[in-house]
């Protein structure tokens, strides 16, 4: 029951899956789920909050979800959607993320992959 869970402050975030975001946009939602950990004292407030927070950071397009998980019902499992990275290129109204290859001779070759924009986020009890 996600009622009768720790305190927020108690837990600690470990990264499951990045997506393609770069190291600086990942610091950035980290410091954002920190941010929410060490404030709400709530967890039924907490995923409203960390919608809020994230649009407030990285604007409306952000899609959150919050769920408990694990046996023990003591973990949080967090998704994440939508920010817009360092790394994102957006082609025809889609992003791609950019890759460069030198090709000797001053010569680059720039494609454009398909960008993997969700991330999750393990929130486990310290």
């Amino acid at each position: 029951d996600i009622s009768t869970m720790p305190a927020l402050q108690q837990y600690v975030l470990e990264p499951m899956s990045t997506g393609d975001y770069d190291e600086g946009t990942i610091a950035d939602v980290f410091e954002v789920l920190e941010t929410v950990l060490s404030s709400v004292s709530d967890i039924a407030k907490f995923p409203a909050v960390v919608k809020m927070k994230m649009n407030e950071r990285f604007g409306d397009g952000v899609n959150t979800g919050v769920a408990g998980l694990g046996t023990d019902g003591k973990n949080l499992w967090i998704r994440i959607s939508g920010v817009r990275g360092a790394n994102v290129v957006e082609v025809g109204g889609r992003w791609h993320k950019k890759k460069e290859e030198n090709l000797g001779n001053c010569e680059r070759f720039i494609q454009t992959l398909p960008y993997n924009y969700v991330m999750t986020v393990m929130a486990k009890i310290r």
